[in-house]
C-alpha cells in the first residue's frame, strides 16, 4: 500500500491544475488497482528492483503523463468543437 501511494502521488505531480478533486480521487483509486495488478507481473516474470523504488517512479510518471494526455486531449477535443473546427 505504501508504494502505490507512492506512485499515486507522483502521478497526482503531472495532473495539478488540470483535473478537479474528483478525478483526482478516481485515477488513485484506477491507478492502485493497475499499479498492484504491475507489480504481480513484475514478480512473476523476476524482474529484479531491489527497493522497489524504480518500478514506483517510472509506473507513477508514465501512469501521470498517459492521464495528462488524456485528460489534455478530451478537453482539447472539446474546445475545437465548440469552435466549429
Amino acid at each position: 500500500a505504501d508504494f502505490s501511494a507512492a506512485a499515486v502521488l507522483i502521478t497526482y505531480g503531472a495532473l495539478l491544475g488540470k483535473t478537479s478533486a474528483t478525478q483526482l480521487l478516481l485515477v488513485a483509486v484506477g491507478e492502485m488497482v493497475i499499479f498492484t495488478l504491475n507489480e504481480a507481473v513484475g514478480e512473476k516474470v523476476e524482474v529484479s528492483d531491489v527497493g522497489g523504488s524504480i518500478g514506483v517512479h517510472v509506473f507513477g510518471a508514465y501512469f501521470g503523463l498517459a492521464a495528462s494526455r488524456m485528460i489534455s486531449h478530451r478537453a482539447s477535443h472539446q474546445t475545437r468543437l465548440s469552435n466549429g473546427l
